[in-house]
């Protein structure tokens, strides 16, 4: 049965769906009649952004819609115009771009990712017997470019511009477009492009992304804006604690920068992303925003669906989900989108936050479906420099644009960690030998050690949102050994701070208890902490090669099992806890016994394909390196288990992925809070986090460097 589609809905079909949902912190009563105006002019595509200014007192909202590349909306926009008669000439303007955009072939379709038009705050216009029509409303365009290299993205900039201006009124801000690509450094390419053609200025706008943190400030300099490079550069800094990317937006008239924009993004798109609180609150603090505006935009992400409002879910919609077949259901998901830092020179900078929603098709799965596996290329290494090499670019290549390595994506509240997986990270990169490796680790000590929310406090943490706790911390002053950086300021506070975590027995606890509150006011788990704030072997015997207190040698040989292994808290590998007990054991003579010991348990551990296996059965690079290092870590001991390390070795070489990584096999283990022994009470376990493969390459560079220098 074919199903006729009725007549094109408009946006405000959908919009209608939102109202209810506005908080008035956000949308003022008053601003609803002119959203409803716009909203019924404007073409019948289900996706609209709101900008809201973040200051108490600010109340104007203005109206944004999306057209994607995909499902033919460029063409559905060019249709819509066609049949609208429109007169004002920014509608031809973009009657013209989505025309091209819709061509096939063309540099355009294949270039341009988004378009999106917004209508800047105004009073409704006054209702006659007749519908407002588009003419009444006045669009600034701007267009998202594809991810590309530089110089294809300037390509499409420029043809955008040419497209919308017309050859003749694209041509000045084309030097301009170039001025802005030619000044970029470090990977970074223009994004985006705009033109505020429904402004009495017609400024363009020039996105730039993704600058490295340190080249911020440069590069407004190059580009002559008057105001505070050093400024921005800090408010970049603020963002980039919360935020996964920090997008340059330049406000451009006649040549001239004359504002500066910091837009602050989240690589998730749907539901709310834990950090959302924690930036907001940090923009209130800063004076940029409300507390109740904070709440209202929390509030805002959910998900409706046709049987939340079955008499007003918009009928183009209906049609097309019956069109589409019985497993695709559609919804409209409300998101929070990003943040915005404005500047001003001589003028204090303001906030704006941006949500909205858009229109989604989710499919249901189809009997007997699995999901397949990933199958990642692989590329052996011939020999353990080869592999090395290969590794440290991989590796300086996650760097964010803050300069930070990221890992363990997934885990609530703070959805990564970033100054742990740094300082490890970090600490890998500089056992190499290599001087690019070296000269990052550096680099990685000194972000760490200026972090600007860390400044008054000793420590480091999970996450820069985090109190400081002693693994982070230990592994900030290892990164520190390895380079021989001289421990004063911050780094002799780090080791007291470690030497107050210290107990009587040499257990080194993760967390202090006048510490829980405040994890638990962003974790928000509730209850005891006993678990948390306990001392751990994946703790100790990382921290116990610097030597804080001799007592955590004791701690370590008395809590050796039998079969020569060290338990490890946070992991599900006992590698890690083994692997870092045999190097901190190894310095000395009198503990051959236990040594020996974990030694034996390592080898044993090495299968006869040389992978070291993990809890599920699966071969883990993870736990295989962490045994070749405890192997190499005690060379006197080598000779009698040479042949187990040569197996690894060999296996870790030949399973070597095309980009120089290593697969993620290392699980972090999240316990209850108050659980002191997750292994004996699977039950407790809240959650496994794996890494995505910038921990387990680390731990294979540390274990592949130590064998080389045993050569």
């Amino acid at each position: 049965m074919s199903v006729a589609s009725p007549e094109p809905a408009r946006l405000a079909d959908s919009l209608e769906l939102m109202i209810p949902g506005f908080a008035p912190e956000l949308v003022d009563d008053a601003a609803i009649p002119w959203l409803r105006a716009a909203a019924e002019a404007l073409p019948p595509i289900h996706r609209a952004g709101f900008e809201c200014r973040l200051a108490p007192d600010a109340q104007e909202v203005d109206l944004q819609q999306g057209i994607f590349a995909d499902d033919g909306e460029p063409a559905e926009l060019a249709r819509y115009l066609a049949r609208s008669e429109v007169r004002e000439k920014a509608w031809q303007q973009v009657r013209r771009l989505a025309e091209r955009w819709a061509t096939p072939d063309g540099l355009l379709s294949t270039g341009l990712e988004e378009v999106w038009l917004e209508l800047d705050a105004a009073p409704a216009p006054a209702r006659g017997p007749e519908p407002i029509g588009l003419d009444a409303f006045v669009p600034s365009v701007f267009g998202l470019i594809r991810q590309a290299g530089a110089a294809d993205s300037l390509a499409v900039g420029l043809a955008f511009l040419d497209v919308l201006l017309g050859e003749g009124g694209a041509a000045a801000q084309a030097d301009t477009v170039r001025r802005c690509a030619a000044a970029c450094s470090g990977g970074a390419r223009v994004s985006h492009i705009g033109v505020m053609l429904g402004r009495p200025v017609a400024a363009m706008r020039v996105h730039v992304s993704p600058l490295p943190l340190t080249a911020i400030a440069p590069y407004v300099e190059r580009l002559g804006w008057p105001g505070d490079a050093d400024a921005i550069r800090a408010l970049a800094t603020e963002l980039l604690d919360y935020v996964d990317l920090v997008v340059l937006c330049l406000d451009i008239v006649d040549g001239q920068v004359l504002r500066i924009g910091l837009e602050g993004t989240f690589s998730r798109s749907h539901g709310l992303d834990p950090r959302w609180p924690a930036l907001l609150r940090r923009l209130s603090e800063l004076g940029l925003g409300s507390d109740e505006k904070s709440s209202a935009l929390i509030a805002w992400p959910s998900v409706l669906s046709p049987l939340d409002a079955p008499a007003s879910w918009p009928e183009d919609l209906i049609a097309r989900s019956m069109i589409r077949g019985e497993r695709e259901l559609g919804l409209m998901d409300r998101r929070l989108s990003h943040v915005k830092l404005s500047c001003i020179a001589g003028q204090p900078p303001s906030a704006k936050a941006y949500f909205g929603y858009g229109h989604l098709w989710q499919s249901g799965p189809r009997a007997g479906a699995t999901r397949p596996r990933a199958q990642l290329a692989s590329a052996p290494a011939a020999t353990i420099p080869e592999a090395i090499e290969s590794a440290v670019a991989y590796t300086l290549a996650k760097r964010t644009q803050g300069g930070w390595w990221r890992d363990f994506f997934g885990t609530p509240d703070v959805d990564f960690s970033d100054e742990w997986v740094t300082a490890y990270v970090g600490h890998a990169l500089a056992h190499t030998g290599l001087e690019r490796a070296t000269a990052a680790a550096r680099e990685a000590l000194t972000l760490l050690l200026t972090v600007p929310r860390r400044e008054a406090v000793a420590g480091w943490g999970y996450h820069v949102l985090l109190p400081p706790d002693g693994d982070a911390t230990t592994w900030v002053l290892r990164l520190a050994r390895s380079l021989e950086a001289p421990e004063a300021g911050r780094l002799r506070q780090a080791r007291r701070l470690l030497s107050d975590l210290t107990r009587a027995d040499g257990g080194i606890l993760c967390y202090s208890e006048e510490d829980a509150p405040v994890v638990d006011r962003l974790i928000r788990v509730g209850g005891s902490y006993a678990g948390w704030c306990n001392a751990h072997q994946c703790i100790n015997a990382p921290a116990a090669a610097l030597r804080i207190n001799p007592a955590t040698i004791s701690f370590l040989c008395a809590s050796q099992r039998d079969d020569g292994s060290w338990p490890a808290y946070w992991w599900d590998a006992d590698e890690y806890a083994t692997a870092w007990a045999v190097e901190a054991l190894a310095t000395g003579s009198e503990h051959r016994g236990a040594i020996d010991a974990a030694l034996a348990w390592c080898a044993g551990r090495v299968s006869s394909g040389g992978a070291v296996y993990d809890a599920d059965g699966e071969p883990s690079a993870f736990s295989t390196a962490l045994t070749l290092y405890a192997l190499h870590a005690a060379e006197s001991s080598l000779g009698a288990h040479a042949t187990a390390a040569a197996r690894a070795e060999r296996w870790l070489l030949a399973h070597q992925l095309a980009d120089g990584s290593w697969p993620g096999s290392a699980r972090l283990r999240v316990p209850a809070p108050s659980a002191n022994n997750p292994s004996s009470s699977p039950e407790v376990i809240m959650r496994y986090v794996p890494d995505s493969g910038v921990w387990t390459t680390a731990t294979v560079l540390v274990a592949l460097s130590a064998a080389a220098s045993r050569r």
